[in-house]
């Protein structure tokens, strides 16, 4: 059942990550570990503080006078940024697994769609009609 709680503003280390989820990568159906849960819980914390911050940026943007604001698009570029580092803790850029493996080139393709919503927004704002 879900239970409110305050957000994780912490993270644990990388190395006390992988030394718990050592042969769980393919395993269906083992529970996570402890590190496993609160480097999840961060990255999605995290990226919610982007999408949040991102969604009061845009609305300011509709006022003339925050004129800087209509950069909100920006912050896709920040997400991605963030999660090509954190979303799969076993895969390259930081864990073991290499680039070219199929785990490795999934979750980096799917990273992929964050440049794009920034690019689709910036043209919109840039090549819009005055």
């Amino acid at each position: 059942m879900f239970h409110p709680r305050i957000p994780r503003w912490t993270s644990p280390t990388h190395a006390a990550l992988l030394a718990g989820e050592a042969g769980r990568i393919a395993i269906v159906g083992q529970i996570p570990s402890e590190a496993a849960t609160a480097w999840s819980d961060y990255n999605h914390n995290i990226a919610g503080i982007f999408l949040t911050t991102m969604s009061f940026f845009a609305m300011l943007s509709y006022n003339s006078r925050f004129y800087w604001a209509r950069f909100w698009p920006v912050g896709f570029m920040l997400l991605g940024i963030f999660l090509f580092f954190r979303s799969d803790a076993e895969s390259w850029p930081l864990g073991p697994i290499g680039f070219w493996t199929a785990h490795s080139i999934m979750a980096r393709y799917c990273n992929t769609g964050l440049p794009l919503f920034w690019f689709l927004a910036w043209a919109g704002w840039k090549f819009a009609p005055a």
